[in-house]
């Protein structure tokens, strides 16, 4: 219990500014935000997923808080692809995740760049597979009250939207803060009963150190600017599997799957849970056939 209650607590607090950093970036996008101009941005699909997936390099949220701007994108207009490749790729290619790598792996800028382009990559290809996919109606579930929409009405001044956004930001910290809350203590039990009970033998093989790697990561739920400081010193597994450990953590977690019920539907959730982590998996095996990180390049 004491274990349990540590590991909660330091969840908590690590992750709980993020969520209300994303809680206040999706009030402001439904506040600020035009939908005709936002449908306009995402006219053209590829360019529009794009831009969508490359949003972490501008928008610094990790996974913590992620969902609900996703949810407001969506909601807001952006298609469903734009919003699954904003959601996947951001926490990755937020620059304060990736300065974190560089650091943790001791300036090996091959882990960066190699980090971020697989997470580009399942982004993409996820947004592609679901470009024709419409999400449930988020209405109810965001708390939106349609009489007092004031998104991007420039009739209200400045500070009326303003207080307008800070109620939405309240609102959606409160719906988002129920399933973070719940995923983190399933993570945390997780990482007590299981994840400390796995010992793993120097010299494990390849093809058994990178699924396990990935089930680790889903498991332990650790925000995307931590992971690579746990993944780093684990010097018994080869670079794939800590690179497989730091790109799908940030894109399915426990805490996270718990978040999605609020945006998709049970059978997108299914999918992309399947989906996202079988793809992380093919690139780590053909990033390892491809010995990329093997010779100079190795810690």
């Amino acid at each position: 219990m004491r274990g349990f209650l540590l590991i909660f607590t330091s969840m908590a607090i690590e992750a709980l500014p993020f969520l209300l950093i994303g809680s206040i970036a999706a009030a402001l996008v439904e506040v600020f935000v035009n939908p005709a101009r936002l449908s306009a941005l995402f006219r053209r699909p590829m360019l529009g997923t794009l831009a969508a997936a490359g949003g972490g390099l501008v928008f610094p949220v990790c996974e913590c808080g992620i969902v609900p701007v996703a949810a407001r994108l969506a909601k807001k207009g952006a298609p469903t692809s734009a919003a699954i490749a904003f959601m996947l790729a951001a926490p990755v290619l937020n620059p304060f995740v990736l300065l974190s790598t560089y650091v943790a792996f001791r300036g090996n800028w091959l882990m960066v760049i190699l980090r971020a382009l697989v997470a580009l990559v399942v982004a993409l290809l996820m947004a592609f597979l679901f470009r024709r996919e419409r999400l449930p109606d988020l209405s109810p579930l965001m708390g939106h009250d349609h009489a007092h929409d004031h998104s991007g009405a420039s009739k209200h001044g400045l500070g009326e939207r303003l207080v307008h956004a800070a109620e939405h930001a309240g609102q959606e910290f409160l719906l988002m803060s129920v399933p973070f809350f719940l995923g983190a203590a399933v993570a945390a039990l997780f990482r007590i009963l299981v994840v400390g009970n796995i010992v793993i033998d120097h010299g494990v093989e390849v093809i058994t150190a990178i699924p396990l790697s990935m089930g680790a990561a889903m498991l332990m739920s650790v925000c995307s600017e931590a992971d690579a400081f746990i993944a780093a010193p684990l010097l018994s597994l080869p670079l794939s599997a800590r690179l497989a450990f730091i790109t799908i953590g940030p894109m399915v977690d426990i805490k996270l799957l718990l978040q999605w019920r609020r945006v998709f539907s049970p059978a997108q959730i299914f999918r992309l849970a399947v989906l996202a982590p079988l793809t992380v998996w093919s690139l780590m095996m053909l990033i390892e056939v491809s010995g990329i990180l093997r010779g100079g390049f190795a810690l």
